[in-house]
């Protein structure tokens, strides 16, 4: 019974020496979890910090995209306003002129004078003029109503849809 007695306070020795062994081990590996948890923890809120930093630049983004839109939108309305305006005053000018040939043709027709003739052939050939520059506006503008206006880099031309207007403007004949 000795034997037996030994036997089994062995037993119990070894029971608890697995157990305490077995504590000992759980607390490393709960220790090494925690660890591992936490870093995972850390870069995972790194992670959503970036996407959220990503979401905010890209709704701002989108934003400058449509304030940029809009102020071309404006642009181009003012653009459109203003060949409008130079139409309306082109013809106001065509009219006039129009008036004062009338009025020096009959002046001439009374005076029969020569100078007076070729004056009124100068003007004449400036109404000529003028008619061509409205009809020329009346299409820049029947074309810039359907077309975006951009700036071309060939010396300083707009294209206003097909039709393109250069700084030396002048109407051939």
């Amino acid at each position: 019974m000795k034997d037996a007695k030994n036997v089994i306070t062995l037993l119990i020795i070894i029971i608890l020496i697995s157990i305490a062994a077995g504590y000992g081990a759980g607390y490393f590996v709960y220790q090494d979890y925690k660890q591992k948890t936490a870093y995972f923890d850390e870069h995972t809120q790194l992670t959503l910090n970036k996407f959220s930093e990503l979401e905010t630049n890209l709704k701002e983004l989108y934003s400058n995209f449509e304030s940029s839109i809009d102020e071309n939108s404006v642009e181009r309305k003012k653009v459109l306003s203003r060949i409008e305006s130079m139409n309306e005053d082109i013809q106001e000018w065509k009219e006039g002129y129009n008036a004062v040939v009338s009025e020096i043709k009959g002046t001439i027709e009374e005076m029969k004078v020569d100078k007076l003739t070729r004056m009124v052939e100068n003007l004449q050939d400036d109404v000529d003029e003028f008619e061509l520059a409205v009809q020329d506006l009346n299409l820049k503008l029947d074309d810039a109503n359907g077309s975006t206006v951009t700036k071309q880099r060939d010396g300083g031309s707009v294209d206003l849809g097909r039709i393109s207007v250069h700084k030396n403007t002048k109407p051939k004949q």
